[in-house]
Formats: C-alpha cells, structure tokens, sequence
C-alpha cells in the first residue's frame, strides 16, 4: 500500500486515541450515579470491545504502511490530560467531543481511502456515533442539574477541531480532505448533541448531516 508518509503518521495518531478510550469507559462503569447499573456495565464492556476492535483496525492500516503505532503523540496525549483534570460531568462531554470529532473525521478520510480501508473506516464511524448517543443519554439521565456541560459542549468540540486540524493537516491535504465540510459537519453534530442533552425523552439513534 502506497500513500503520502503523513497520512500513516495521522492513522497512527487515530490508532493511539482509540487505543485508550477503554480505560475511561471501566471508570465510568465504577461511578456511584443511579444511571450506573448492570445494563450500563454491560453497554460500556461492549464499548470497551469495540474501542478495541477500531484499535485493531487501524493498527491493521499501519501495518499495511510498515508503521508502527504511535508510542506517544501530542495531540492525543494533551487531550488526555485534560480530561483526567476534569469533573465527570465533562469527563463524559469530553468523551462525547472525541466521538464527535472522530466520526466525522472518519467519514471525510474514508472518502479519500482505498475501498476496503473506506469501508473498515465507516463501520467505525457507525460504531462511534452509537457510542456518542450513548454517552449522550448517560449524561442526560446523570447530571440534569449540572447544565455547565451541556452549555460548554460546543465550545469542546470546536477547540478539539482545531487541534484535530493542526495536528493532521498534513495529511488531510495529501488526501484531499475538505476541511470546510469537515468544520460544518462537527459543529453541527456538537449542537444536534447539546439540544439533545435538554431533552425529557430518551435520544433518538438518528444522528443529523447524514452520519449514522
């Protein structure tokens, strides 16, 4: 497989960011909130499955690249600290960012991939917008009576895009990537998400701008 070195470097880097989603998700599973039950135990091992297979998948791609995956990584690594800084309330946000952020970046990357590599990159997509409804509707039912995360969620997702798009603008300009679309696809899934989080019902599993 031959494409431009910097695509393999921003693969790398979607490698590393879902290798360790896992570990946020068994914390959650451990937090003392009423949404907390068997049922939410067992979505969160399904996510950690998941999380790790999207893992695989990418690692894959690397290997078909000869690259090795990233032992470490600015971007992936700064985001991670912010979280583990922050209150569960916008702990989960920010895990909401991440899903956000990468399914759409996914969608707009699988477009320029060969075949078979842009449709292991849409399932994750798919995955990843099941997982950001999920955490939609936990932080729903947990924190009503916190609104700071619901109102900063767009602010999160529009500082996690930049960095998105300075760290892998490299590659997004060997492949193509249309950046405008990718910009107008997070915000306007990051605001489809905060509406969400002031709903009285349980989410609809329809995401908007056709990312399903």
């Amino acid at each position: 497989m031959t494409l431009a070195p910097h695509v393999g470097d921003a693969l790398a880097r979607f490698q590393r960011g879902e290798a360790g989603e896992g570990q946020t998700a068994k914390a959650l599973a451990r937090a003392d909130l009423p949404a907390v039950d068997d049922d939410f135990r067992a979505i969160i091992h399904r996510f950690v499955r998941e999380e790790g297979r999207h893992a695989r998948i990418l690692k894959g791609m690397l290997g078909a690249l000869d690259r090795p995956p990233a032992r470490r990584d600015w971007a992936v690594d700064g985001f991670r600290s912010v979280r583990r800084r922050s209150s569960l309330p916008f702990d989960v946000m920010w895990l909401a960012t991440a899903e956000i952020v990468g399914l759409c970046t996914y969608h707009e990357v699988a477009d320029a991939l060969p075949p078979s590599w842009a449709r292991s990159l849409r399932h994750v997509a798919a995955d990843e917008a099941l997982h950001l409804t999920f955490f939609l509707e936990f932080a729903r039912r947990s924190f009503r009576e916190q609104p700071g995360h619901r109102l900063a969620l767009p602010g999160l997702c529009a500082g996690a895009q930049v960095v998105n798009l300075a760290s892998n603008h490299r590659a997004f300009s060997a492949l193509g990537v249309d950046r405008r679309r990718l910009i107008a696809r997070s915000w306007r899934l990051a605001r489809w998400a905060q509406r969400q989080l002031g709903l009285d019902v349980e989410l609809a599993p329809k995401l908007p701008c056709g990312l399903t």
